[in-house]
């Protein structure tokens, strides 16, 4: 309450500065519309998620335990063992790619929803859900990424040499080792020198010897090519479903909760602005009393 005197101008100087300030300050129509948008913002606000909960970039999707998974539906380590141990026998039939087990696929999906949608509100849960792909999607999706995966069962032609190699000095012991029995058993004339090389009991053995190291380096580098081979499969097959659960499972899923942080900075942008106009409004009721 100022008191004011027209004649006496009294307090004049204080009923000017505090209508200035009313006049100068948010009107009722504005607080009103401020008090609104804060309203709304505070419905939104009940309807998110505080920053922190729920992933905000892809690094902290939960995609390695679901690839994990689909590699496994996908049959990658037994198609890798198969090629290995194709290799290994020197064989040249190509394991073939079997079926995406979809029961495992759904448990993959189930396990995504679960971890990226565990911090969000029910309504944004199910509209996650509808917008990743189905499991009979994502099942045909790892498939076809499978059918590109490269099976490399040929031979290894430094296996084939050595292996032609023990065989061949097998061969020319057997004869050696048969020459030298002939002589000393049964008296049969035989040649004491095979191009110039006598024979002996010890020629004999070092060929054999020598046979038997070629066929074991065969073997082992038969194992190392399989090994690699199959480690190949397993890259290329893992890589091969990364790529279906970045198009499938993470786009999406990142669009989603793009919106969700958009939405969440414009409800804290609401609460910002009626923070503001509540500062900016006088508080209380401004009256004056004139004495003529």
């Amino acid at each position: 309450m100022i008191a004011t005197s027209v004649p006496d101008r009294t307090g004049l100087t204080d009923l000017r500065a505090t209508l200035a300030r009313v006049v100068s300050g948010p009107s009722v129509a504005a607080v009103r519309a401020g008090a609104e948008i804060a309203a709304a913002g505070r419905a939104l606000t009940a309807d998110l998620t505080p920053p922190g909960v729920v992933p905000d970039g892809p690094d902290r999707l939960p995609t390695a335990p679901v690839v994990d998974a689909l590699v496994a539906a996908a049959g990658v380590p037994a198609i890798a063992d198969a090629v290995e141990a194709t290799v290994r026998g020197g064989a040249d039939v190509v394991p073939a790619v079997g079926a995406v087990q979809a029961h495992a696929v759904g448990l993959a999906r189930h396990r995504w929803l679960r971890d990226v949608g565990r911090g969000l509100p029910p309504a944004w849960q199910r509209s996650l859900d509808a917008r990743l792909a189905s499991v009979p999607e994502l099942a045909e999706a790892v498939g076809s990424a499978m059918q590109g995966v490269a099976l490399r069962v040929r031979r290894s032609r430094t296996a084939t040499s050595l292996t032609i190699g023990s065989v061949v000095v097998g061969i020319i012991a057997i004869v050696v080792a048969g020459a030298v029995a002939a002589r000393a058993l049964l008296d049969v004339d035989v040649a004491d020198a095979v191009a110039g090389v006598p024979v002996t009991a010890w020629l004999a053995g070092a060929l054999t010897l020598l046979a038997v190291v070629l066929w074991a380096t065969a073997w082992l580098v038969r194992r190392r090519a399989g090994r690699r081979r199959a480690a190949a499969v397993r890259r290329d097959g893992r890589a091969a479903v990364e790529g279906v659960v970045t198009h499938r499972l993470g786009e999406p899923t990142l669009a989603l909760l793009g919106e969700h942080r958009h939405v969440r900075e414009l409800a804290a942008t609401a609460a910002a602005g009626e923070r503001a106009v509540a500062a900016a409004t006088p508080g209380g009721v401004v009256g004056a009393s004139s004495t003529a």
